[in-house]
């Protein structure tokens, strides 16, 4: 159960607080949104224990927000600031890594480099939010489960998300052949950042921390 700290004393919680260790890894692919929404879901991505955030430079992504992660040291203290405080603030043990952008490809170089395991992919899954050719998210990890693997051997978790302007059908597509399910939550459309958040704490629920 969440515990809400009041912003005075976010300095006063600290990451040892945390009586529990994370098993499961994750990792947020989040498109690069507008500058302002990028620290919004930072923020709440570090608070959820995301050890990995990769901001994905996409076809709907705009430059002068690109630029934001550019390898300025002024905005990179910025952004460790952003992670400091919201580790304090959440008691988060798990130290997330905010990586300077990637193209998708890169990006999902990436992916596999972290997620490879002697040869095989048992212990990872990834899903990417979209409208396109998808499944919910509950189907998804039951096909998983019926290639022979259970929740409990997961051990590192990754989702992708879009931009303002959502993911292409291109982008869809790289993804998927790099072991991405596609999966939507049926209901009100989201925002991005609403989007990141929700989708973590949907996988979060169903594999745990």
């Amino acid at each position: 159960v969440g515990v809400c700290t009041p912003r005075g004393d976010q300095h006063n919680v600290s990451a040892t607080s945390i009586n529990f260790e994370h098993k499961i890894e994750y990792s947020l692919f989040q498109f690069i949104a507008k500058s302002q929404t990028m620290e919004l879901i930072i923020r709440q991505a570090t608070e959820c224990g995301v050890k990995h955030i990769i901001p994905v430079i996409g076809e709907f992504s705009q430059k002068n927000h690109i630029a934001y992660f550019s390898k300025s040291d002024a905005k990179k203290i910025r952004i460790e600031k952003i992670v400091k405080e919201a580790r304090q603030q959440s008691g988060s043990p798990v130290e997330t890594i905010v990586h300077e952008a990637m193209h998708l490809e890169e990006a999902c170089i990436f992916w596999k480099k972290i997620s490879f395991t002697n040869n095989l992919y048992n212990n990872s899954l990834a899903f990417v939010l979209s409208e396109l050719d998808s499944s919910t998210a509950s189907s998804a990890i039951s096909s998983f489960a019926n290639f022979g693997s259970t929740k409990s051997q997961v051990k590192r978790v990754a989702l992708a998300v879009g931009s303002e302007g959502g993911i292409s059908r291109k982008e869809l597509n790289i993804l998927e052949q790099s072991s991405f399910n596609a999966i939507h939550f049926p209901g009100n459309i989201l925002r991005c950042e609403t989007a990141a958040i929700y989708g973590l704490a949907s996988l979060q629920t169903n594999f745990g921390v």
